[in-house]
């Protein structure tokens, strides 16, 4: 199930009392979990629909059983579990309490949102509904959750009594045993807040990490919106001080921007960096501007993306991208630099991208190349089905590496090469020499603000297109290789007269 396009099959989606408070929701229900009480429509398509009833509707409960009773189901087998304005139904609420809370691996969420004593028509009186058992303060559910639940942070706890709201909202988080009862939500908020919204791949959202020191550097406590993959690679960032991580099927497509306007309220400065470059610097094939003249896309699309960035955020161009690795991290790679290539240089190569067309055919001849001059190479990323020999100079790691592995490695590297990826992005403020196979951006666009980096071309026709190829429809092809025709002629010579003497005689 998916967010539709259609507004009548969305219409779930604007009512009920989910509906008020859906993109609240959103950093205490990733993973799998279940919405209890759900009724015709589940806050989330991805949520698993627990009701006492069964109802006619695409969005309804996916099982329907006692809300009370989920012995179905396994101690900690869920990341979350959702309830609003079922608790208040139940006769034993202490009961129910103790099975979610058993139900909630450590670190999951117990999410509620129950009419406010205060503000809703109490038992018995006027307007009142004649199915409640209960009427709650929050302060009702704390004490409950003191005697039926161990060991939690109480992580918000909020009366909601805008508009057309009449509840109260509070989420649990489960801590590991002997952790006791804690309620951070008490804590004093920072003085100046900001925030950024930026999905994308790793390598899209580690250009966040320039804006963001600036940021902090202005006092600011920070906190990155972002998919997983991107508090993933920017992980242990000294700079941001909180994540909101959510996933595709929280926020689909078209949806972040909407979903980000609403928490801006939140902070002192809210920066929106969805497809900031991807639609304002590059041209998708939905966009009427992948099909103008070449010459006409290169003129509008020369801007370069890290100052564009910045004029979003309005910081200035003081450029400051990096990846941060643990000290784990980083000894790791050394450990594993010393057991494989002992003092002799160590050339990083990252032979392809996250689209088809972005990958160079001849990593194989440059490793032979690096090998002859007693230089380690260790190519690291999608080989698409490339057959690479291991051997004493030779490393073809490929994809067994998880990402801050491989990018823990390229920052001690003697030279690091690749396409226009994470891992070249990861190093671009770094000491080492970079060389750069451009594809579809120029230096203009990409490596004007690099340190100590070459960036090559291949003298092609189309180069640059400033085009996102997905797929090689438009992406003319090298006949031999098969590969994307820019990628084609950048030769492994020309790459190895861009090591300069670095290979020769450097060392770190």
């Amino acid at each position: 199930m998916t967010w539709y396009n259609d507004p009548e099959r969305n219409r779930a989606f604007r009512e009920g009392e989910s509906a008020k408070i859906r993109f609240e929701l959103v950093p205490y229900t990733r993973g799998v979990g279940v919405e209890l009480g759900c009724g015709p429509w589940r806050a989330f398509p991805h949520f698993i629909g627990i009701d006492a009833q069964r109802y006619d509707s695409p969005l309804g409960p996916s099982l329907v059983m006692d809300c009370s009773n989920l012995a179905t189901f396994s101690d900690e087998a869920f990341d979350f579990v959702y309830s609003s304005h079922l608790l208040e139904h139940l006769v034993d609420t202490a009961a129910a309490l103790r099975e979610w809370w058993r139900v909630i691996e450590v670190g999951g969420h117990l999410v509620l949102y129950l009419p406010h004593k205060d503000l809703y028509p109490n038992i018995g009186e006027p307007g009142g509904n004649p199915d409640h058992k209960h009427d709650f303060m929050p302060e009702d559910i704390v004490a409950a959750m003191r005697l039926n639940a161990a060991d939690w942070d109480l992580v918000r706890n909020e009366t909601r009594d805008q508009d057309d709201e009449c509840s109260f909202f509070q989420v649990f988080r489960k801590l590991a045993a002997g952790a006791g009862q804690l309620e951070s939500w008490r804590l004093p908020k920072p003085a100046k807040s900001a925030a950024i919204l930026r999905p994308g791949a790793y390598g899209d959202v580690l250009w966040t990490s320039s804006p963001i020191r600036h940021l902090k550097a202005q006092g600011y406590h920070v906190t990155l919106y972002t998919e997983e993959r991107g508090e993933v690679v920017m992980r242990h960032n000294p700079d941001v001080d909180r994540f909101v991580v959510f996933g595709a099927q929280q926020i689909p497509k078209g949806f972040s921007s909407e979903y980000f306007a609403s928490e801006a309220k939140k902070y002192d400065l809210a920066i929106n960096l969805v497809e900031s470059v991807e639609r304002n610097a590059l041209a998708w094939p939905t966009d009427t501007r992948y099909f103008w003249p070449d010459r006409v896309r290169r003129k509008v699309f020369a801007a370069n993306y890290l100052e564009l960035i910045h004029d979003l955020a309005g910081v200035p161009y003081e450029f400051h991208q990096r990846f941060h690795a643990s000290a784990e991290e980083l000894e790791e790679a050394r450990a594993w630099r010393r057991d494989n290539c002992g003092d002799e240089p160590m050339v990083v190569v990252a032979p392809s991208g996250s689209t088809a067309p972005k990958f160079w055919p001849h990593v194989e001849e440059l490793a032979a190349m690096l090998a002859a001059e007693k230089t380690h190479a260790v190519i690291l990323g999608d080989l698409r089905g490339m057959e690479i020999a291991a051997g004493w100079y030779v490393h073809p790691v490929g994809m067994a590496w998880p990402i801050r592995r491989a990018m823990a490695l390229a920052l001690i590297a003697d030279v690091v090469v690749g396409e226009e990826t994470a891992l070249l992005n990861a190093v671009a403020m770094e000491p080492m020499r970079k060389v750069v196979l451009l594809s579809h951006s120029t230096v203009e666009n990409l490596t004007k603000h690099w340190v100590n980096t070459v960036s090559l071309s291949g003298a092609v026709p189309c180069y640059p297109c400033h085009r996102i190829h997905q797929t090689f429809d438009r992406c003319p092809r090298d006949e031999s290789s098969g590969t994307a025709a820019c990628q084609a002629a950048i030769s492994a010579f020309e790459v190895m007269r861009a090591l300069g003497k670095v290979i020769l005689d450097g060392r770190r």
